[in-house]
């Protein structure tokens, strides 16, 4: 373990040599070089705020994306894939988000169904005590009206009591001899009539006795039928007692029915209740179950946080990818059209952390639509133009091969001055394609066997004017660069491009010659090699082989190995824009002044 460790941290120490030495030579992490402009100013805050919103219009020289190797309808259409594929992936993020929620949701409501499920039971237990004390009540009422029904009727059984019978019998006894008390009267009346008579004596006797006799008798009889009313009278009120204990034992009878119904339907209430109770503790086991399924399971709230959170994770590093390929999208857009002045059209804003980057891919889908149709408008047929300059020309004969011998190596430029000269009043002078031919003696003694040549082709700088600015163009004819301005002018696009050349007739690199090579490039998405670069440029050809030299430059039969190269030939094929009859004169007038 303690070997691979040290090893590990030898590859770290390696690769953080590797790139500081990148960064102090002015290259890229990866080794790439680093297109910095030279003659930039310092921006100011406002400008990187304002790049920072995507509001800026870009000043292309002084922070430049590396140009893709790719065309841009290639990049728009990876671009549009991307943008949809992160559209979907937003799209699921967002399902992931509802789906959390919703869970979260759904196991809150059951815990709270759980908690509540406690108090269904607890008011289905009470009900059950209602219905049983309402039973009990019912029976106490049942007693009652049992108790009412007995009462009544065994006095209804019974109508007089003894003592009551004894009075009656008491009170006829007694009329009875009160009626036997009339003959008497009468009797004494009568005999009140009769006179007296002892010895001499004669009278006595009461001649009103009879009509007194008369009123006693009357008034007996009197009373002898208001004694038979006075019974007539009570066997009636008795009779009425009775009939009344009659209905009040019959209602008794009735309420005693009526309560045995209600008891029976109280035992009812009272199953109902049982069964309510039972089904209120089997909702409670259920919904424990649920509850415990829910947050036991896989698709749980926990499951749907840590797919939320994976997507997230996912999310975020895709969006950062799909913007980085938008932006190379629009870089490729300005490489092709040549607007590096152009408001940027991807916006760096579109991600908003605060809604976790929700709907940005649609904001991207926007701003691709826009430059697509900017393209549409935009990318119009250019001039094509051919011009074929000779070394010779550019460098006196000796330098030419003094550099080829001791160098190794041909440095050359592709000023303003060569194309002005031609076509003044062009500019966005970008190259298509370029060729080398090399001329060799037709004096030579010995004949090459080997037409074919080992050299690169290596465009070490390159300047493109974007718009008919002569302050662009004083800036390109001054070498110190302190006349005019670069504002309208970027360098070094996709620098340090280079072709191996293998024979000596406008070798291209196997770009053109080669026709399934050919039809495979120009079918390719990608650009050739050079293509887009500004014409305006600085050139190194190198033979990187010594025998080549001697072999192909050299004749050995002819005195000191004469040298036999005549020329090179640079054949540029470049697209141009007409900058208009002013800015014609303009060059002109700074050509002729050169």
């Amino acid at each position: 373990m303690q070997i691979i460790s040290l090893i590990n941290l030898i590859e770290y120490q390696k690769t953080l040599n590797s790139r500081l030495y990148n960064l102090r030579h002015g290259l890229t992490l990866d080794g790439k070089v680093l297109t910095l402009p030279l003659y930039a100013g310092a921006d100011d805050d406002n400008l990187l705020i304002q790049r920072h919103t995507g509001s800026s219009i870009s000043q292309w020289n002084n922070l430049r994306p590396q140009v893709p190797p790719y065309r841009f309808p290639a990049m728009l259409k990876r671009a549009n894939d991307a943008v949809k594929q992160l559209i979907q992936m937003g799209h699921r993020l967002f399902s992931a988000i509802e789906s959390e929620v919703n869970a979260e949701q759904e196991v809150l409501e059951q815990s709270q169904a759980l908690r509540l499920s406690a108090f269904a039971i607890e008011l289905q237990q009470e009900a059950v005590q209602i219905a049983q004390l309402g039973k009990s009540t019912l029976e106490e009422s049942k007693k009652m009206a049992q108790e009412r029904y007995d009462h009544y009727h065994n006095l209804y059984e019974e109508n007089l009591s003894a003592l009551e019978i004894s009075a009656l019998t008491i009170k006829t006894s007694s009329e009875v001899v009160k009626a036997t008390a009339a003959p008497f009267y009468a009797a004494g009346a009568a005999l009140d009539v009769v006179p007296n008579i002892f010895g001499l004596a004669v009278g006595g006797g009461k001649y009103s006795a009879p009509i007194r006799n008369a009123a006693i008798i009357s008034e007996l009889v009197s009373e002898g039928l208001s004694l038979i009313a006075d019974r007539l009278q009570d066997s009636a009120d008795y009779e009425r007692r009775r009939q009344e204990w009659e209905i009040e034992y019959k209602q008794a009878q009735s309420e005693i029915n009526i309560i045995d119904s209600q008891l029976q339907e109280q035992e009812v209430l009272i199953k109902s209740a049982n069964t309510a109770l039972r089904e209120a503790h089997a909702q409670q086991t259920a919904a424990r179950e649920l509850y415990e399924f829910m947050t036991t399971g896989f698709l749980v709230v926990p499951t749907y946080q840590w797919l939320m959170g994976r997507l997230a994770a996912l999310y975020a590093p895709a969006y950062d990818a799909v913007l980085s390929l938008c932006l190379m999208a629009e870089t490729s857009w300005r490489y092709e059209v040549g607007d590096y002045q152009r408001r940027g059209f991807i916006k760096t804003t579109a991600w908003n952390a605060s809604y976790r980057g929700l709907l940005a891919g649609e904001s991207l889908q926007l701003d691709l639509l826009q430059m697509e149709n900017a393209w549409l408008q935009r990318n119009e047929r250019r001039m094509n133009i051919k011009k074929t300059i000779s070394l010779s020309e550019l460098l006196t004969a000796h330098e030419l091969q003094n550099q080829i011998e001791k160098k190794q190596v041909v440095s050359f430029t592709l000023n303003p001055k060569l194309f002005d000269t031609n076509y003044p009043g062009h500019y966005l002078r970008q190259i298509k394609r370029i060729s080398v031919s090399i001329s060799l003696s037709t004096l030579s003694v010995t004949p090459i066997l080997s037409p074919e040549i080992s050299a690169v082709l290596t465009q070490t700088g390159s300047s493109t004017l974007t718009s008919a600015d002569i302050e662009g163009i004083n800036w390109l004819y001054d070498p110190s660069r302190k006349a005019g301005n670069n504002k309208n002018i970027v360098t070094n696009l996709r620098a340090q491009q280079q072709i191996a050349l293998s024979s000596l007739s406008e070798d291209d690199g196997s770009v053109a010659k080669e026709n399934w090579l050919y039809t495979l490039m120009f079918d390719d998405d990608r650009y050739l090699p050079f293509e887009g670069t500004g014409a305006i440029s600085t050139w190194t050809l190198a033979f990187p082989d010594k025998q080549v030299i001697n072999k192909i430059f050299r004749d050995p039969l002819l005195p000191l190995a004469s040298w036999r190269l005549k020329d090179i030939n640079i054949h540029v094929h470049y697209t141009a824009v007409d900058g208009g009859k002013q800015f014609t004169k303009a060059v002109k007038d700074k050509v002729g002044n050169k």
